[in-house]
């Protein structure tokens, strides 16, 4: 009975809230499944939902019988009525990055993945007349979690609850992204038996998360971004209200992988490598400013990200003048043999190459204008173009001093 309500939605539910999309996931530890039901609202303004879809993991697509449903390989469109109407289908979670290394997992205690996976992206078709209606333009994503499943976090703010008692979480999230017309629950979910910390720290809520009884240092995490992220927040104006941070042990993949607004780093990461940079910051910087290299300009964003990593640290105070120094001279002497940033992507050698002359850029820029302006200004330009090219970082130089740079006519910037 209970599955029974669940896909056709109870009388009063979701389904009929203030909310145009609401999102309700089961999660179904002993299938290593999740089941989806999408219930869009009376009135709503999509014509029709084109996505694009894994068959592998995205399987068993439903939807109401007044709607139109169409699959085809790897695309389901859906059209639904204008009242109220729902599409289900079913999600296998566990997935491996490489060979033994997952970069999602369901265990009988814990869920790790992103919501990009939960939601596959779609092309909206939008009726213009009924959006402007809409009280609120965003989703709803509400989780059933499995008996003895005590919390849930995502990098997005909680729906209030007034029924919950002291020290409970909700476990619905108010999905809102400005820039999308189909809101998607993008980033990190971690759900199940969990040990959480979570701080204020500027404008920003920040919870650290993992599953009960991983190694994975939460309040170290939680210590570090307290004297990094004001440094973050200071140097691009531009923060999220909701950061989460999660971790886990074996067999997830040993790196770190940056999400819109969450960040998943391995158990056994350091926050800060023997070399003074921090993956860390370096993916902050990717999640805060999104800035993405256009073409061959990869180097842009992996660049400025290194040298953000280590640059906000020496900004914190976390490490001294002679160490920043130390730090540029290896970089330096790393990447001696690259002849050219133009690369489709960027390798760890070109990003060193590109985090030294960013370094020298801002030093070009705070003598230019007398230490009025720094690289930061530039960032903040390119974070508002997003996708961006060497001629968008000489025009953003360019307007902030008054000149052509000198630093951004290297030998490594010549077209090859």
């Amino acid at each position: 009975m209970a599955a029974l309500l669940f896909l056709l939605g109870a009388p009063g539910s979701l389904a009929d809230s203030q909310y145009p999309l609401t999102y309700q996931v089961k999660l179904l530890p002993g299938e290593k499944a999740a089941q989806v039901k999408m219930i869009l609202a009376k009135n709503h303004p999509f014509l029709a939902l084109d996505f694009n879809i894994d068959g592998e993991y995205q399987q068993d697509f439903k939807a109401d019988k007044a709607s139109a449903l169409e699959t085809t390989g790897e695309r389901v469109v859906w059209r639904p009525t204008r009242s109220t109407s729902w599409l289900s289908y079913r999600v296998k979670i566990d997935h491996q990055r490489q060979p033994g290394a997952y970069d999602a997992m369901i265990t009988a205690d814990w869920l790790l993945m992103r919501g990009d996976d939960l939601v596959p992206p779609a092309v909206a078709k939008i009726s213009k007349s009924r959006k402007k209606k809409l009280q609120l333009d965003a989703a709803l994503l509400d989780f059933e979690l499995p008996g003895g499943w005590t919390s849930i976090n995502t990098g997005w703010e909680r729906a209030e609850d007034e029924s919950l008692k002291a020290g409970e979480y909700a476990t619905r999230f108010i999905i809102d992204n400005p820039d999308k017309s189909f809101d998607r629950p993008t980033g990190w979910i971690i759900a199940g038996k969990l040990g959480t910390r979570r701080d204020e720290v500027g404008s920003t809520r920040i919870s650290v998360s993992a599953p009960a009884g991983s190694t994975f240092r939460r309040l170290d995490v939680l210590t570090f971004l307290n004297f990094v992220w004001p440094q973050m927040e200071a140097a691009f104006l531009q923060v999220p209200r909701e950061l989460l941070i999660v971790g886990a042990d074996d067999p997830f993949w040993r790196g770190g992988l940056s999400a819109a607004n969450s960040f998943f780093l391995h158990a056994d990461r350091p926050l800060v490598s023997e070399n003074a940079t921090s993956t860390l910051v370096h993916e902050l910087f990717h999640m805060v400013t999104r800035i993405r290299g256009d073409r061959n300009a990869d180097w842009i964003a992996e660049g400025l990200a290194e040298f953000y990593s280590f640059e906000l640290l020496y900004r914190a105070g976390g490490i001294t003048a002679v160490r920043r120094e130390r730090v540029l001279n290896w970089l330096s002497e790393w990447s001696s043999e690259v002849d050219t940033l133009h690369r489709k992507k960027s390798t760890g050698p070109t990003t060193a190459r590109a985090a030294v002359l960013f370094a020298a850029l801002d030093r070009e820029i705070r003598e230019l204008t007398n230490n009025d302006r720094t690289i930061d200004d530039i960032s903040r330009t390119l974070m508002q173009q997003r996708k961006v090219d060497l001629q968008d970082l000489q025009d953003a130089f360019t307007d902030l001093t008054g000149k052509h740079s000198s630093t951004l006519k290297s030998p490594l910037l010549l077209p090859q």
